[in-house]
C-alpha cells in the first residue's frame, strides 16, 4: 500500500515486548489496517532473544509511523513507564501484544483524549484452539453488560494523557502483575476526568494450555493475595478448598453428611460453569468443565499463598 494513503494521528503508541516474534505480524497488520496509525510508535524491549526486534524493524521500514526500540531488561510497568517518558506527543495510547486492533481503535483513544484525562478502551477474547475457544465461551462479556463504576481497564487498550501519567508517577514498578489496576484504581480516586469507551476495542488471545492458564491465574491472584486488593477471590478460594476437603471427607469417612456436602459443591460448579456459558449462547462441554476448574484452582492456591507470604514471611508496602 503506498505510504501517501495512510492518515497519522499525533499520538504516540506505546507497548512492551519479549520474544514475541510469534505475535509480531498479527499486531502489525492489524494495526496497518486501522482508519488512522500512530505518528510515533514506542517499544520498550526486555531484550528479546528471538526475532521480535529485527521483525519489528523490517515491517516498519517502509511504514509513515515512526517506531523507536527502546532496548534494556525491565519489568512490564518499568518498560511502560520507559516509554511514556521518551513519548513525543501529549496524547498516549497503551497496548501489547498478543492482541489484535480493531480498526477504529486508535481513533476512539484519541477522540476521548480530546475530552478526557485518561480513557479505558475494551477488549473481546478471540480463540485459535479449543482451550481458548473454551475460554471465550466462559469468560466473553457483552460490552452491553460492563458496569463502568467497577470496570478495571487493561492497559491493553488504554490512553492518557502524558502530563497526567507523569502525575501520577506512571506504573508501580514494585508491581510484578496488576501494575494497570494498581493504577486505574489511583486515577480513579484523583478525579482525573475519564472516559469508558466500548468501541476503542481489542482482540485478546488467551494463553494456550491447561497449565499456562493456571499458572496465569495462580501469579495474578498471588499478587493479589500479597498487596491486598481484590477480595472477591476469597469466594474462589473458599469455594476451591470446600470442594478439595469435601471430597476427601467422603472418601474417607464414607457417610452421607460428607457425601451431601460434596454434592453440593459439584452442583455449584456445574452450574457456575452452565450459567457462564449459557450467558453467551454456547454449550458446555469437557474441555470447558477442565478449564474452568485450572482456573479457579490457579486462582485459589495463588490468593492463598499471597496472603500467606504479606502475612508471615515479608510485608509489602505500596510505595
Amino acid at each position: 500500500m503506498n505510504c501517501q494513503l495512510y492518515r497519522l494521528l499525533p499520538i504516540t503508541l506505546v507497548a512492551t515486548c519479549y520474544n514475541e516474534a510469534k505475535n509480531v505480524h498479527a499486531w502489525c497488520d492489524s494495526l496497518l489496517l486501522m482508519t488512522a496509525l500512530p505518528t510515533e510508535i514506542i517499544v520498550a524491549d526486555s531484550d528479546s532473544t528471538d526475532r521480535t526486534i529485527e521483525l519489528l524493524k523490517n515491517f516498519f521500514v517502509d511504514k509513515p509511523c515512526k517506531l523507536t526500540i527502546l532496548s534494556g531488561k525491565c519489568s512490564i510497568s518499568a518498560g511502560r513507564n520507559k516509554a511514556v517518558r521518551y513519548a513525543s506527543f501529549s496524547k498516549v495510547a497503551v497496548s501489547d501484544f498478543g492482541i489484535c486492533f480493531d480498526q477504529n481503535w486508535l481513533e476512539e483513544i484519541y477522540r476521548s483524549l480530546e475530552d478526557f484525562d485518561w480513557v479505558g478502551g475494551c477488549y473481546k477474547l478471540a480463540w485459535g484452539n479449543s482451550i481458548q475457544h473454551a475460554y471465550c465461551k466462559l469468560f466473553n462479556k457483552r460490552m452491553s453488560d460492563l458496569n463502568e463504576s467497577k470496570f478495571l481497564p487493561s492497559s491493553r487498550s488504554f490512553g492518557i494523557r502524558k502530563e497526567v501519567f507523569l502525575e501520577m508517577q506512571g506504573y508501580n514498578e514494585n508491581f510484578a502483575v496488576g501494575e494497570d489496576t494498581d493504577l486505574v484504581l489511583r486515577l480513579k480516586n484523583s478525579g482525573k476526568s475519564y472516559s469508558l469507551n466500548r468501541n476503542a476495542l481489542v482482540y485478546w488471545y488467551p494463553r494456550e494450555t491447561f497449565f499456562q492458564i493456571y499458572i496465569q491465574q495462580f501469579r495474578y491472584s498471588w499478587w493479589d493475595g500479597r498487596i491486598g486488593q481484590n477480595y472477591f477471590r476469597l469466594i474462589y478460594t473458599f469455594f476451591v478448598f470446600s470442594f478439595l476437603g469435601s471430597m476427601i471427607l467422603f472418601l474417607v469417612e464414607r457417610n452421607l453428611p460428607c457425601l451431601l456436602f460434596f454434592v453440593v459443591c459439584l452442583c455449584a460448579f456445574f452450574a457456575k460453569v452452565y450459567f457462564n456459558i449459557k450467558r453467551n449462547g454456547e454449550k458446555i462441554d469437557l474441555i470447558s468443565v477442565l478449564l474452568y476448574f485450572a482456573f479457579l484452582l490457579g486462582g485459589a492456591f495463588g490468593f492463598l499463598g499471597g496472603i500467606f507470604n504479606r502475612l508471615f514471611v515479608r510485608g509489602y508496602e505500596v510505595k
